[in-house]
């Protein structure tokens, strides 16, 4: 006899519609997360980018405002990233809640900590054994730095990840690869005022869309 039927490791989009549908299917179900349920996604991936844009979104609206008669003191119109990154984590909280009360509304059983497999059907969540006749593995990725930056000690060399952690502007940033996620960031932050400059190994950036839409991105920045 096991403590479950399914356990899932990982609490990210392919975790945690699995733990659902498992429960769904009415086997009893836990999913383990030692971080936020939701994944890169939800949480350090294109829904927070997405609160960025819409604020860059917002700042740009207002500075044009003129053009469409509305008139307004541009030296009054600033940038707070800190209330920026408010913005942001409420939107990625919100989310991730609507996450947990998906699973919990589900019967699957939630453990946050850290899963350490002992066996096929064993693994340990900090000092807890709990066993499984099925075992989901579903950790995700994570950030990989390419050999020829030096990524270690005191740089001002930052990933997505932290980038969206920011609460002040930089007066410049490069972006090193012109795809989806590189120019996102070089939108949004050189529509809040930053420099930025992308560094590009392919003959266009966005190499992985329609040309069309690579060059109409192009002449928008």
């Amino acid at each position: 006899m096991y403590d479950y039927d399914i356990a899932v490791i990982g609490g990210g989009p392919g975790g945690y519609v699995a733990a659902i549908k498992g429960a769904q299917a009415g086997k009893k179900t836990v999913v383990i997360e030692k971080n936020a349920f939701g994944g890169t996604c939800l949480n350090v991936g294109c829904i927070p980018t997405k609160a960025f844009v819409k604020s860059a979104q917002t700042y740009e609206t207002v500075k044009k405002a003129a053009d469409c008669g509305i008139l307004l003191d541009q030296n009054s119109v600033q940038v707070d990233m800190k209330k920026v990154q408010a913005h942001k984590q409420m939107v990625v909280k919100t989310l991730v809640g609507g996450v947990n009360s998906l699973l919990k509304a589900n019967g699957a059983t939630v453990v946050k900590g850290e899963a350490k497999l002992l066996d096929a059907h064993t693994m340990e969540v900090d000092g807890k054994k709990i066993t499984a006749e099925y075992l989901i593995i579903a950790t995700g990725s994570k950030t990989v730095m390419p050999a020829f930056i030096e990524y270690e000690g005191e740089t001002n060399i930052i990933t997505s990840t932290e980038t969206l952690a920011l609460d002040t502007l930089p007066e410049s940033l490069t972006v090193i690869g012109g795809g989806v996620i590189g120019i996102e960031f070089a939108y949004v932050f050189a529509a809040l005022g930053t420099k930025v400059t992308v560094v590009e190994l392919m003959d266009t950036i966005l190499p992985m869309v329609d040309e069309e839409i690579a060059r109409i991105a192009t002449k928008s920045l």
